[in-house]
């Protein structure tokens, strides 16, 4: 398995996040999932420490499997992904497809994800996910 492409289902967000960090801005590239049959590439990410869990607030979704995003509707939140580690969660700020330029996660949320069918079904198992 390449190095770069994060496992959702085995890594902590401490170890996705540690392996953004030690790849991002080098020589190879930065770490990488699948999303929609396609290669999405992190161009910016934060771990989000178990305190943040509620004010986020993802305490809610109780049901959510490694690798399901997320979108919170809350207005301090709402321009980022959360993605399900296998514990923990990690917070995306900017990603790029393999053909496209680095963009902010808000306007990749605006193109690819549904923000009312998450909304109206936060104890679901998601409506998209990283593979």
């Amino acid at each position: 398995m390449e190095d770069t492409v994060i496992q959702w289902g085995s890594m902590t967000n401490v170890e996705v996040y540690n392996r953004y960090r030690a790849f991002y801005g080098s020589h190879f590239t930065t770490v990488k999932t699948k999303f929609q049959d396609e290669w999405l590439f992190i161009d910016e990410m934060g771990i989000v420490k178990p305190e943040d869990e509620v004010s986020v607030p993802l305490s809610t979704y109780t049901n959510a499997e490694p690798g399901s995003v997320w979108v919170v509707k809350n207005k301090k939140y709402k321009n980022f992904l959360y993605v399900k580690c296998k514990e923990g969660w990690v917070e995306i700020r900017g990603v790029y497809r393999q053909s496209k330029k680095p963009q902010a996660s808000y306007k990749f949320i605006n193109q690819y994800i549904n923000k009312d069918q998450i909304f109206e079904n936060q104890k679901s198992q998601g409506q998209y996910f990283f593979v």
